[in-house]
C-alpha cells in the first residue's frame, strides 16, 4: 500500500474500530482525529462544543487534519463525521491520503449508537432523531465527493468490512 488512509462515514459506521484493524494489519501508524483534538486541547469534543460552538471546533478540526498529515508520513486517519463539511478537509483528504467511506444506512448507524456510553461522546446525538437523519442525509454526496473507495457497511461485521478493504486495497 503506497499512501495514507483516510476514513470518513457518519457516526456508528465503524471508523476508529475498522481504521484500528487496518493500521494494524498494513502496520501503518493509526490517528483517531477526534483523539488527537481532545489531547491537543484538554478537553473532550463534547465540551468543546458546548464551551466553543461548532465553528471554533471546525477550525481546529481543520488546523489538525494538516498536522496529522504533516506528522505522519503514512498513516491511517479516523475522522470525524463532519469533517467532509468544509471543502478545504475534502481537498486535504483527497490531496493526502486514499480516502474510505464506510457507508451505511440511517436506521443501522443509530443502532449503533444506542448506548448511553456514545451520547455522552458525541455530542450531536443530543440533537433529536429527525435532525439526525437530515444531517446524514445532507452528508450522503459530501462522503461520496471525497471518495477513493466506498464501502457499504450493512449487514456486515467488522471482520467482513475489514477483509474487504485490504482487499479492495491490494487490488488498487
Amino acid at each position: 500500500m503506497r499512501s495514507s488512509l483516510s476514513f470518513v462515514g457518519f457516526m456508528g459506521s465503524g471508523k476508529t474500530s475498522i481504521g484500528k484493524r487496518i493500521s494494524l494489519f498494513f502496520n501503518i501508524p493509526f490517528l483517531d482525529l477526534d483523539e488527537y483534538i481532545e489531547k491537543k486541547l484538554k478537553k473532550s469534543i463534547s465540551d468543546i462544543f458546548i464551551e466553543k460552538g461548532e465553528e471554533y471546533f471546525r477550525n481546529i478540526e481543520t488546523e489538525s487534519l494538516r498536522e496529522a498529515f504533516s506528522l505522519y508520513p503514512k498513516i491511517v486517519l479516523s475522522t470525524g463525521g463532519g469533517v467532509v463539511l468544509r471543502e478545504e478537509n475534502r481537498r486535504i483528504l483527497r490531496e493526502k491520503s486514499k480516502v474510505i467511506y464506510l457507508k451505511g444506512e440511517f436506521e443501522n448507524l443509530m443502532k449503533h449508537l444506542e448506548n448511553k456510553e456514545e451520547h455522552e461522546k458525541r455530542p450531536l446525538l443530543k440533537k433529536g432523531r429527525e435532525e439526525l437523519y437530515n444531517l446524514w442525509k445532507k452528508r450522503l454526496p459530501l462522503y461520496e465527493s471525497c471518495a477513493d473507495i466506498i464501502v457499504e457497511v450493512d449487514n456486515k461485521d467488522i471482520d467482513e468490512i475489514t477483509f474487504e478493504i485490504i482487499e479492495r486495497l491490494r487490488d488498487d
